[in-house]
C-alpha cells in the first residue's frame, strides 16, 4: 500500500514518495493567504492604511453620532467640516483640510478607499512613505482650493482630490522616467491610471453632484508634483534637498492660491449673509449684504442677478429692473435674467416691455415652460388673446401634468373663441385635478358657447356634484 509522505493518506502509486494532491492544494492555498494575508499587513501599517484608517474613523464617527451612513444631509457633512465657499473664505480655512477626510455617504467612501487602497502602495514604494504623505496632503489642498474657485458655492467633501493628485503624479513620473522605470514595466500601469482618470473626469461632467473641480485641482497638482519629485526620488542627499524645496514652493503656491480664491469669490460671504438674513425676515440687513457683494464684485453678471431677485422679493421692482438691466450688459445670454427683467416689468404694469422681454427668454430658453407661460400672461393682458393661446400651448406641450398652465390655456382660448382648444385644454385639466369643480365649469362653458348643450349640461351636473363633494374650509 502506497501512501501520502505528510498526512499518511493512500495514493495512487505515482504520489509514492510524494505529497498527495491535497496535500499540494492545501500548501498553494496557504501560502496564496500567507501572500494575501503579508500584502494586507504591508499596507495596512503603511500610510496609505493610516490615511484609509483615518477616512473610515471619521466616518464612523459620524454614523455614532446620528448622520446619516448612505445619504447625509448638506447641514450634516458642513457641521463635520465639508468644504463651502461662503464658510472656507469667512475664515474657516480649516475647511480645506477636514473636507479630505469626510466622505457623502458609505458608497462614497468605499469607492475612494478602494482607489486609494490600489494606487497609495505604488506611490509609496516609489517616492519613499514621508514623500507620498506630502505629496497627498499637498494635492489634497489642491484640490480643496480648486473646488470652490471652479464653484465658489458647491458644498464639497472627500479624499478625491488627494487621490486624483497621487494618479496625477504617477502618471507624470511613469511617463518621463523611463531610464530608471522601463517602459515594459511602467506601460500597463500606465494606461491604466489615464484611462481611469479621464473616465471619472468625463463621468463628472456629465453626472450632477460631482466635485470635478477639486478633481482636476488635485490632478493639475500631481502632475506638476510628480514631474519635479520624479526627478529626484534618489535616496541621497542631493535629491533629499530638492524634494525639500519642491515641497517648500508647493506650500508657497497654496498659499498664494489660497490667496486669490479669497480675491475672486469672497462675495459670496455676503451673497450668503443676505440670504440667510432675508430668511429670518431681515430685509434691510440682505440688502446691506447685498450691497457689499457688488461692491467686492461689481462686474459680475451673478451678483446683480441676485441683487435684483432679492429686490423683487422685498417689491422693489423698479431698482430690480435697473440691476436686471445691469446683468443683461454684463452678459445678454444671461440665462434666467431676460425673465426676471420680464417680471420686474410686470410688476411695474409695464406689459409691453414684459412681452419684449419674455419673448427674448423663450428664445433663449425654449424648452422652459415658464418663460412661456409668462409670456402668455402678458400677452392676455395686451389684449392679443391669439398669442396668448399661442404662448400658453408651449408651456403645456413643455409640462402637460401641471393642471395650472391647460386650465390657463382654455381660459384664454374662450377669450380669442376658439372654443375647440379651450374644449381640449378644460378636459385635460379636468383628467389632472379630477376633484376641483373650476375646471369643469369651465368646460360646461366652452360646451355651451360652441353650442353643445346636451355636453354643457352634462358638465354642470357634474360641477355641482363636486362643488358639494368639496370639504367647507372652517375659519
Amino acid at each position: 500500500m502506497t501512501t501520502c509522505i505528510q498526512c499518511g493518506r493512500e495514493v495512487p502509486e505515482q504520489f509514492a514518495g510524494r505529497p498527495c494532491p491535497a496535500c499540494i492544494y492545501q500548501a498553494r492555498e496557504s501560502a496564496r493567504k500567507q501572500q494575501l494575508r503579508g500584502y494586507l499587513i504591508q499596507t495596512f501599517s503603511s500610510y496609505t492604511g493610516i490615511l484609509i484608517a483615518a477616512n473610515v474613523l471619521v466616518y464612523l464617527a459620524m454614523v455614532l453620532r446620528g448622520v446619516s451612513p448612505t445619504e447625509p444631509s448638506v447641514e450634516q457633512i458642513l457641521h463635520w467640516g465639508a468644504n463651502f465657499g461662503p464658510f472656507t473664505l469667512d475664515h474657516q480655512w480649516w475647511r480645506l483640510f477636514t473636507c479630505m477626510f469626510l466622505h457623502i455617504g458609505i458608497v462614497h467612501l468605499l469607492l475612494n478607499m478602494w482607489a486609494l487602497f490600489n494606487v497609495g502602495p505604488l506611490a509609496e514604494a516609489l517616492y519613499g512613505r514621508a514623500n507620498f504623505l506630502v505629496m497627498y496632503l499637498i494635492c489634497g489642498l489642491a484640490g480643496s482650493i480648486a473646488s470652490p474657485l471652479w464653484n465658489p458655492v458647491v458644498t464639497s467633501a472627500g479624499a478625491s482630490g488627494a487621490i486624483f493628485g497621487v494618479i496625477g503624479a504617477l502618471i507624470a513620473t511613469l511617463y518621463f522616467d523611463r531610464v530608471r522605470i522601463p517602459r515594459h514595466v511602467s506601460g500597463p500601469i500606465l494606461t491604466s491610471l489615464i484611462a481611469s482618470a479621464i473616465a471619472v473626469l468625463i463621468y463628472g461632467f456629465y453626472k450632477p453632484g460631482i466635485d470635478n473641480g477639486a478633481h482636476l485641482g488635485g490632478l493639475i497638482a500631481g502632475l506638476i508634483l510628480g514631474t519635479a519629485v520624479g526627478r529626484n526620488i534618489e535616496r541621497n542627499e542631493a535629491a533629499r534637498r530638492a524634494r525639500k524645496i519642491i515641497f517648500a514652493i508647493s506650500a508657497v503656491v497654496l498659499v498664494a492660491s489660497a490667496v486669490v480664491l479669497w480675491k475672486l469669490n469672497h462675495y459670496v460671504v455676503p451673497l450668503n449673509k443676505a440670504e440667510n438674513a432675508l430668511s429670518q425676515g431681515k430685509s434691510a440687513d440682505a440688502l446691506r449684504f447685498a450691497d457689499e457683494a457688488v461692491r467686492e464684485k461689481p462686474g459680475s453678471a451673478r451678483v446683480h442677478l441676485y441683487r435684483g431677485t432679492l429686490l423683487m422679493r422685498i417689491n422693489q421692482p423698479l431698482q430690480a429692473e435697473q440691476e436686471f438691466q445691469r446683468v443683461l450688459q454684463l452678459h445678454p445670454k444671461q440665462e434666467g435674467a431676460w425673465d426676471s427683467l420680464g417680471s420686474a416689468y410686470a410688476r411695474q404694469d409695464k406689459w409691453t416691455d414684459a412681452a419684449l422681454a419674455f419673448t427674448k427668454a423663450t428664445e433663449l430658453q425654449p424648452r422652459n415652460a415658464e418663460s412661456w407661460y409668462n409670456l402668455g400672461v402678458t400677452m392676455q393682458k395686451l389684449n392679443r388673446s391669439q398669442d396668448a393661446v399661442s404662448a400658453f400651448k408651449h408651456a403645456v406641450q413643455l409640462r402637460p401634468s401641471f393642471p395650472e398652465f391647460s386650465f390657463t390655456l382654455g381660459l384664454a382660448a374662450m377669450n380669442a373663441k376658439d372654443y375647440d382648444e379651450a374644449i381640449a385644454a378644460f378636459q385635460q385639466t379636468a383628467k389632472l385635478a379630477p376633484n376641483e369643480p373650476d375646471p369643469v365649469v369651465w368646460l360646461a362653458n366652452a360646451y355651451s358657447a360652441k353650442g353643445m348643450q346636451t355636453e354643457a349640461d352634462a358638465a354642470y351636473a357634474r360641477a355641482r356634484q363636486l362643488t358639494r363633494a368639496k370639504p367647507v374650509q372652517r375659519k
